[in-house]
């Protein structure tokens, strides 16, 4: 009797015994797997958060010189033999602001201006460098170098269409304001670039091609594209331009200077889409506000147009060819002379 007692105790501690370890089995594998979930997730979310920096940077500043910040390293500035620079300034934006009577709101039209510009250089091969209260600056052949008439002809056509980007703009918001009025200015030649400071770093342009090319700007007047003797001379073949005489210009003493009136008429669209009516080519905020898929990725918002108006096959259209002449068509057209 007392044997079989001894042996029910036995059974019964090394059930309990089971049941213990089992428990305490599955509580340590659902720590284990709970903690490496969660590091999984940790893992994750600082995959997400260094993404969401890199883009942060990499929209500040140039792709190689994020990665040398990001690495530690002090870049070095950098020398290019050639390089164009183009200023954008809204000329009446002090008069815009005491029309608008509010300094938030004068931002808010700045940010909404620029936001477009933004969208619309988003179809170029030029980088944004900088702005600078309501100054626009962008610069091309830098810092990817490319060959020096794509760069020239790049900035040329961003400068068309923002020209009829401030003949179409209107503001939407509070209060009424006069219409935008801009001036550009763009020169071309040799520039050394380079990030500046360690606390907000910031990509800066320095030398004689900059400082030409802002004086352009504020020695133009609204609606003009000024430009220096040497990059109409380079581009002659391209564009069409109208002299505007000899120019005082800070530093450098008087100057020849010209306005791009818009592409040369052997460089335009075939005669067939010559025949179409400048009130038939599309908007250019249209083109801006527009959500439609790009189905190829060299494709701009106004190629995609031209695909669905005229039913042109996708490898008839040549990357940029046709899809700036459409804003250099409706700028042409509409400017004086």
């Amino acid at each position: 009797r007392i044997a079989g007692e001894n042996n029910q105790r036995e059974w019964q501690f090394s059930l309990y015994y089971t049941a213990a370890s089992t428990i305490l089995l599955a509580c340590i594998s659902y720590l284990i797997e709970r903690s490496l979930r969660q590091s999984v997730l940790q893992q994750a979310l600082l995959k997400h958060e260094q993404k969401r920096l890199n883009v942060v940077l990499y929209n500040l500043l140039p792709k190689e010189c994020a990665n040398q910040l990001l690495k530690g390293v002090e870049g070095s500035a950098v020398e290019y033999e050639a390089a164009t620079i183009l200023f954008a300034d809204i000329t009446n934006f002090k008069v815009i602001s005491r029309q608008l009577n509010s300094g938030a709101m004068s931002v808010q039209y700045l940010n909404d201006v620029f936001s477009k510009m933004d969208k619309l250089l988003d179809e170029f091969n030029l980088y944004k460098v900088e702005t600078i209260g309501e100054v626009y600056m962008v610069a091309g052949g830098l810092p990817d170098v490319c060959s020096k008439k794509m760069h020239m002809s790049e900035a040329a056509y961003f400068a068309l269409t923002l020209r009829q980007f401030a003949n179409e703009y209107k503001w939407r918001g509070e209060g009424k304001v006069d219409p935008l009025q801009m001036r550009i200015g763009i020169n071309t030649g040799t520039a050394i670039a380079g990030v500046v400071g360690k606390l907000l770093p910031r990509y800066r342009l320095f030398g004689d091609t900059v400082n030409v090319a802002s004086r352009m700007s504020t020695t133009s007047k609204p609606g003009q594209i000024q430009v220096t003797e040497t990059f109409a001379s380079e581009l002659k073949s391209r564009f069409d331009f109208k002299s505007l005489g000899l120019v005082k210009v800070k530093g450098k003493g008087m100057m020849q200077t010209y306005d791009i009136v818009g592409v040369a008429e052997k460089r335009r669209v075939s005669q067939t889409r010559q025949s179409v009516a400048p009130k038939q080519l599309p908007s250019i905020l249209d083109l801006i506000s527009s959500s439609e898929d790009i189905p190829y990725p060299w494709a701009t918002r106004s190629s995609v147009y031209e695909r669905k108006v005229r039913g042109s096959p996708p490898t008839t259209i040549r990357r940029r060819e046709s899809a700036v002449n459409l804003f250099a068509l409706r700028a042409r057209s509409q400017s004086p002379g």
